[in-house]
């Protein structure tokens, strides 16, 4: 038993000798070693039977028996026919003709009479490693061909000098071959690429070579020798290695064929949506052109009164930030951190209306309302925040202070529609929660708070967010003092 508790497992060797007090001495040999006997046969037909009774994990196999009606030489080839099981020979002498035919068999090694202890020690020990790896070995081998050969894709895999060693059977159907025709041929020979345009696509292994990595051949046709062409996707990848050298390389091929037939139906709507996309992104984000576009609702641009929630965002000493990084790493930085309040917006259903310099107009309600447009906005401002905690963890270095916004939200009746000129056009809103949006926005500077609601978006959202009232404050357009509120976060 093992120091820990657990049962340690001790290797179980038949020995098969006639001479009964060579195979106790090598019986003792072995007990001494910490190995497990689990017998001693005199004759080839013993040996046969304990092997298929007892399943041991090596043979001591003597080449010369005196008694039974087979020498050990049989004895091991009737033994490989009913077990994986590793065997040393052991002998004293023995004419050419018998080792002759002991070679065929395959043992692991010869031990000479008399025996010597160390010898036999390290020669065991040989022996029940290399078995053990080779076992794995075919195991594993066993294991990747089943799983190539059920896998959906078609699957070529070569040798270092490009010559095909296994073939799946969803690459045979496609090829129209046969995996032992193709074995052994370079795969050149095998695989016939055909661009869009009909030329033959050359040399595949030889740009998978210059690359070192894998190499994907997009919208190209498969020609079988059936005569078959299957439009594919094909992936080269090679195989290194641990020292970074060709082993071979592993061809897959995805039929494609049904979605071919489906993006040649598609292509002429593709054609005339993206055509009427072109024109709504030059008032919309992506998200909404395609809600526009799918349900032809471009009318509701020329412009209506609705209700909608407004947010103003505007990031805190951007002016300090832009003379610390200098125009070209400010431009990169701005882009870098709206990226991501562009896709927290879009995510909670809100569209950018504006950029603003250093800040965002986002709005939600227009150019159509959606359930819950109030609570979404009030919610991407909680995101927002914690969004800016991310951020801030990877920052520019040269940024000494962590970047902050200010957040002001209002809720009401604006106008949402096209303004401008036959020369320029732009979608925008107005109406008094916007300018309360940004002269709450402004009013977070004062306060010490990122995020300021007004009172009736607070009213919309109490049930939902945690929110705690700020005070009364005269905003700048407003005749009597307004109530204000900040949100902590969610319910």
């Amino acid at each position: 038993m093992a120091a820990n508790g657990a049962v340690s497992y001790t290797s179980r060797i038949l020995i098969v000798e006639d001479e009964r007090i060579v195979a106790r001495d090598i019986q003792i040999i072995l007990q001494k070693f910490g190995y497990t006997s689990v017998g001693i046969a005199a004759n080839g037909e013993k040996a046969i039977q304990m092997a298929r009774a007892t399943r041991p994990d090596l043979v001591l196999m003597d080449i010369v028996l005196s008694t039974g009606f087979i020498d050990g030489v049989e004895a091991v080839v009737k033994l490989k026919e009913l077990l994986d099981v590793p065997v040393i020979y052991i002998t004293s002498h023995s004419d050419e003709s018998s080792l002759r035919r002991a070679r065929i068999t395959e043992p692991y090694a010869y031990i000479l009479k008399p025996i010597d202890v160390k010898e036999l020690q390290i020669t065991i020990e040989m022996c029940l490693y290399k078995h053990k790896m080779e076992k794995r070995s075919r195991e594993n081998a066993a294991w990747l061909n089943t799983t190539l050969s059920s896998i959906g894709d078609g699957v070529i895999a070569t040798d270092s000098i490009h010559r095909v060693k296994f073939l799946n059977s969803v690459a045979e159907k496609l090829l129209g071959v046969e995996e032992e025709s193709a074995r052994g041929r370079v795969v050149d020979e095998v695989i016939n690429l055909c661009d869009a345009k009909g030329s033959v696509t050359k040399d595949i292994v030889q740009e998978a070579v210059k690359k070192r990595i894998p190499s994907v051949f997009e919208h190209v046709m498969l020609s079988g020798s059936n005569g078959k062409n299957t439009p594919v996707i094909c992936t080269v990848a090679p195989i290194h290695n641990n020292f970074g050298n060709s082993q071979g390389y592993v061809f897959t091929f995805r039929d494609i064929s049904e979605l071919h037939a489906k993006s040649m139906e598609l292509s002429k709507r593709v054609e005339d949506i993206e055509q009427a996309k072109r024109l709504l992104e030059r008032y919309f984000p992506e998200n909404l052109v395609d809600y526009l576009v799918d349900h032809r609702r471009q009318g509701e641009l020329e412009g209506k009164n609705v209700r909608a929630t407004m947010l103003f965002c505007d990031i805190r000493n951007s002016t300090g930030i832009a003379e610390l990084l200098g125009p070209n790493e400010f431009a990169e930085f701005l882009s870098e951190l709206f990226t991501g309040l562009m896709d927290l917006a879009y995510a909670n259903g809100g569209s950018v209306n504006k950029l603003l310099g250093d800040g965002l107009l986002i709005t939600f309600g227009c150019p159509f309302p959606e359930e819950d447009d109030t609570l979404n906005c009030v919610r991407l401002a909680l995101q927002i925040r914690e969004y800016l905690r991310a951020f801030n963890s990877n920052r520019n270095p040269k940024l000494v202070s962590s970047v902050a916004m200010g957040m002001g939200i209002s809720t009401g009746h604006v106008f949402a529609g096209n303004i401008g000129s036959s020369r320029h056009m732009e979608y925008t809103v107005l109406g008094d929660a916007v300018n309360t949006a940004s002269r709450l926005e402004a009013l977070t500077k004062t306060t010490g708070h990122d995020i300021l609601l007004d009172s009736f978006t607070t009213s919309c959202v109490k049930e939902e967010i945690n929110i705690e009232r700020i005070g009364e404050f005269q905003i700048r357009g407003k005749k009597e003092a307004q109530e204000v509120f900040f949100p902590i976060g969610m319910l």
